[in-house]
């Protein structure tokens, strides 16, 4: 078991790094360009899930509870940016958009899950 804890504080860890990282980089990079209001609210969540990746991690490295609150946030948060982004900047439908986000929220539930894991 301690094996598969140790790999779930890997996988978050390493998730919402990235997704700090990468998020703030491209909404700071593409702030000059959202000339509609989807881009911008698509911005928005881009930069809100950035933010909560950074207090997430806070709460992994502190064990506390309320982490996993903050998670959810962030999935729904992740999972608004790639429907929204898919439409506003990628020029797609919206049922490329729905589809985008089912499989981000896939794999952002995935991420919940391994960061409850953690913290409880």
């Amino acid at each position: 078991m301690r094996v598969l804890r140790l790999a779930r504080v890997a996988f978050v860890w390493v998730v919402l790094l990235a997704m700090a990282l990468a998020g703030f980089n491209d909404a700071l990079g593409s702030v000059v360009h959202a000339d509609t209001a989807l881009k911008k609210l698509a911005l928005s969540t881009e930069l809100a899930y950035s933010v909560l990746s950074i207090v997430g991690l806070v709460g992994l490295a502190m064990k506390r509870r309320w982490t996993v609150g903050v998670m959810v946030v962030w999935a729904v948060a992740v999972v608004a940016t790639a429907v929204l982004a898919t439409i506003g900047w990628g020029g797609a439908g919206v049922g490329a958009g729905i589809a985008a986000g089912v499989g981000t929220a896939v794999l952002a539930t995935l991420v919940v899950w391994a960061a409850y894991g953690v913290v409880s």
